[in-house]
């Protein structure tokens, strides 16, 4: 029923020779791998060589743009539509005598 002793310790050793084997492959592969220094040395070159904006640029950068364009107050608001306001009522009020110019001219002739 139970396996014997010997049986037990064979199957131990098969066990162990695969956990080497898997142990010797992990090494292997961990070596391969670049290390802690060397993942950093090469990020700071890459760094170095990359062109990167510091947040100094960037502020400058906003800050002059915004130097550089006009922005509208409310009373601008107010006073630009006011101006377009105008111009409506006065185009309005100019089709309005147009149109009825027109229905005066066309009545004359009708009577006529």
């Amino acid at each position: 029923m139970y396996p014997s002793r010997e049986e037990e310790i064979k199957a131990l050793k098969v066990r162990l020779e695969e956990l080497r084997n898997d142990l010797n492959s992990l090494e292997a592969r961990i070596d391969s791998k670049p290390d802690v220094n060397a993942v950093k040395v090469i990020i700071n070159e890459q760094n170095k060589s990359d062109d990167f904006v510091s947040k100094e640029d960037v502020e400058s950068i906003i800050y002059s743009t915004l130097q550089s364009k006009r922005f509208m107050t409310e009373t601008d608001v107010n006073n630009v539509t006011k101006q377009i306001q105008i111009t409506m009522i006065k185009w309005m009020i100019g089709t309005c005598l147009s149109v009825g110019t027109v229905i005066l001219g066309v009545l004359r002739v009708i009577n006529m």
